[in-house]
C-alpha cells in the first residue's frame, strides 16, 4: 500500500484488507489492478453486475 497517493482511497483499501483478513481471504493489489468509478458502461439491470 505504499503507492496509493489519495488518502481516502488508501483508507478504503486498508479497511478492505482488514475485512478480507478477518474473513481469511488475502486481498492482493498489483500494478495492473484497476479501480473504476463504479458506473456501468452499459445499461445496468439488477442481478447483471
Amino acid at each position: 500500500m505504499d503507492a496509493v497517493g489519495e488518502p481516502v482511497l488508501a483508507a478504503l483499501l486498508l479497511g478492505k484488507a482488514a475485512q478480507a483478513n478477518e474473513r481469511g481471504v488475502e486481498l492482493v493489489l498489483t500494478e495492473d489492478s484497476r479501480i473504476d468509478d463504479g458506473r456501468c458502461r452499459r445499461p445496468c439491470r439488477p442481478g447483471t453486475w
